[in-house]
């Protein structure tokens, strides 16, 4: 059966060695090598391909039009291969095997169709119990019932599982732990589908076995990678601990919401977390919880955290009988202060410019 055009990959190479090495890369994101020699041979699939990748050799002799997609692949040391990048209108330059990591990952983009990056939120507690995952479950499911396609991940591995917290634990679908192993670029649509899907999202959490195996850092990066390329928007559970784990998330977020209730260790505790925090994530977003009748002014918790106030967020005592029986108070009482507050701050977010890659 003929290889559809929009699932491979037009690799142009005279060298047997450099075509083995790419067409083991293509290979590995599901994508399908469609190997000529020349330029001159490629036929209608110089047009139509999502991605071109030729060596310098082949740069050389000229092409049949610029187009959009096309890298330059080279092992040499010259610097000639610079200006047949500007010649054929290159995307990059792409040195092997030092730039192997990045191939990957522009390939499996091109595999998942080169859709715009989603926005990547975590959602972190200034202290223990502040709140935060019910937030970050309230602002996936507000936003997927806008209809945008949203991935929410559950980074905290002794948070107790953001399964229980939407009633997804029997729901079949990939945990953390079946995803340790994985390492390089991984197809979003692999990672989508095979997710449990609820409350109209999909979900990635951990289990509850106490002898499971630790996920990777290397599994963590290629998950959260392909999640941004697959979703509208990722809001991703940090956890406080800080490690690899929350580090490797860290640098993959727009926007960072810290949570705090209006209580003065707790802003102390926040205000310690953002110092550390805000040299890797420069939007970091402020919600306070409450006041109660006895706790602080938020402008007071503000001016401690060193983070000016994005939102006021209630202080609803339901909230934890919500999490308790696997509601998410954002749709079952959609007109409450946590549902309103949900939709202002996806709103707020999506305003924000996002990172540069």
């Amino acid at each position: 059966m003929p290889t559809s055009a929009a699932t491979s990959v037009l690799v142009v190479t005279g060298r047997d060695d450099l075509a083995e090495r790419v067409e083991r890369l293509v290979g590995a994101v599901g994508l399908t090598a469609h190997r000529v020699r020349d330029v001159e041979s490629a036929g209608s699939r110089w047009r139509d391909v999502p991605l071109v990748l030729l060596d310098e050799e082949a740069a050389a002799a000229g092409v049949p039009v610029r187009r959009t997609g096309t890298l330059l692949v080279d092992d040499g040391a010259g610097e000639s291969v610079w200006r047949r990048a500007v010649e054929v209108a290159a995307e990059a330059v792409v040195r092997l095997p030092a730039d192997e990591a990045w191939l990957l990952e522009r390939l499996a983009a091109a595999a998942d169709g080169d859709r715009p990056a989603g926005r990547v939120v975590g959602v972190v507690g200034g202290r223990g119990g502040a709140g935060a995952s019910t937030l970050a479950a309230g602002l996936a499911a507000t936003a997927a019932a806008s209809g945008r396609d949203v991935l929410l991940v559950d980074a905290d591995p002794d948070g107790g599982g953001l399964d229980l917290l939407l009633g997804a634990e029997e729901e079949p679908g990939l945990r953390w732990e079946d995803l340790h192993g994985v390492r390089g670029a991984l197809r979003a649509s692999v990672l989508r589908d095979g997710l449990p899907a609820v409350a109209g999202l999909r979900l990635l959490s951990f289990g509850r076995d106490p002898g499971r195996t630790r996920v990777g850092i290397e599994a963590v990066e290629a998950v959260l990678d392909a999640a941004r390329r697959g979703a509208d928007l990722v809001v991703v559970d940090l956890p406080r601990a800080d490690d690899e784990l929350r580090s490797a998330v860290l640098w993959r977020l727009d926007v960072l919401v810290v949570v705090v209730p209006a209580e003065v260790r707790a802003a102390a505790a926040a205000a310690l977390l953002v110092a550390r925090l805000r040299a890797r994530v420069p939007d970091v977003r402020l919600v306070v919880r409450g006041p109660a009748p006895t706790g602080v002014a938020a402008d007071v918790v503000a001016e401690a955290v060193g983070v000016p106030v994005t939102l006021l967020g209630p202080d609803e005592p339901q909230l934890a009988a919500d999490a308790d029986h696997g509601r998410v108070p954002a749709l079952d009482r959609p007109r409450s202060g946590f549902a309103r507050l949900c939709r202002r701050l996806l709103a707020d977010v999506h305003a924000a410019p996002a990172r540069a890659a």
